[in-house]
C-alpha cells in the first residue's frame, strides 16, 4: 500500500479482529491517511512490522501499541507530514512544516525485548527518553527531529546492540561520557 495516494482512516480496515490476528506486516507509508492510529490493531499477536510514516494522522501514538508483543519493526516517521497536510512557506528556501504529534513516546517501546527498530523521526514529539532493559533487542533507533528532552539514560549510552542511534535535532542535555562503547566498532553510527 505504500507510496500511493490512499486517504481516509485506518479504523474500518483494522476493525476486524480476525484480520488483525493474521496480519504480520502493514506498510501504509507515504499516503494521505488521516484520523488516529487504531489502538486495537496492536492487540494482534502476529503483527511484526508496522510501517506507516509520511501521512496526515492526528493524535498521538496509542497506548495499545504496548500490547504488540511480536512487534519487531516500528517505523512511523513524519506521521503528520504527508503531501496534503503540511503547510508550505514560500521564500528563498522552500520548506515544509507539519503539525507536531501530541503526547509522549510510550515507554513500553523501550522496555520491549522484541523490538529491533524504532523510527519515529520528524514527529515533533515532546518526550523524555526511557531506560532500556539489558536484554533489549534494539539495534536501530531513529528519533531525530522531535522535542526529546532531559539526558540520555545510561542504559541507552551503554547498550552495545545499536547499529544506529539517531537522536539529532532534539533538546537533549547532560553528558555523554558513556557513549564510548560506539567508538570500538566502526559499523555503528551515532548521530
Amino acid at each position: 500500500m505504500s507510496g500511493n495516494r490512499f486517504g481516509g482512516t485506518l479504523d474500518e480496515l483494522f476493525s476486524d479482529n480476525e484480520f488483525n490476528n493474521h496480519l504480520i506486516t502493514f506498510d501504509g507509508s507515504d499516503n494521505q491517511l488521516t484520523g488516529t492510529l487504531p489502538g486495537g490493531l496492536f492487540n494482534s499477536t502476529s503483527l511484526q512490522q508496522f510501517i506507516c510514516g509520511t501521512n496526515c494522522f492526528s493524535g498521538g501514538i496509542p497506548t495499545g501499541i504496548c500490547n504488540a508483543v511480536s512487534l519487531i519493526t516500528l517505523e512511523m516517521p513524519g506521521l503528520t507530514s504527508g503531501r496534503n497536510c503540511v503547510d508550505r512557506y514560500d521564500g528563498i528556501f522552500d520548506f515544509y512544516t507539519s503539525q507536531q504529534v501530541p503526547g509522549e513516546i510510550p515507554a513500553c517501546l523501550f522496555a520491549s525485548t522484541s523490538l529491533n527498530v524504532i523510527s519515529l523521526s520528524g514527529n515533533g514529539m515532546a518526550s523524555p527518553l526511557s531506560e532500556i532493559p539489558y536484554e533489549s533487542a534494539l539495534n536501530n533507533v531513529s528519533l531525530s527531529y522531535n522535542r526529546l528532552s532531559g539526558s540520555i539514560p545510561l542504559s541507552i549510552q551503554r547498550h552495545k546492540g545499536f547499529h544506529k542511534l539517531d537522536l539529532s535535532y532534539n533538546r537533549l542535555t547532560g553528558t555523554i561520557e558513556q557513549m564510548h562503547y560506539y567508538s570500538h566498532n566502526s559499523s555503528r553510527s551515532i548521530l
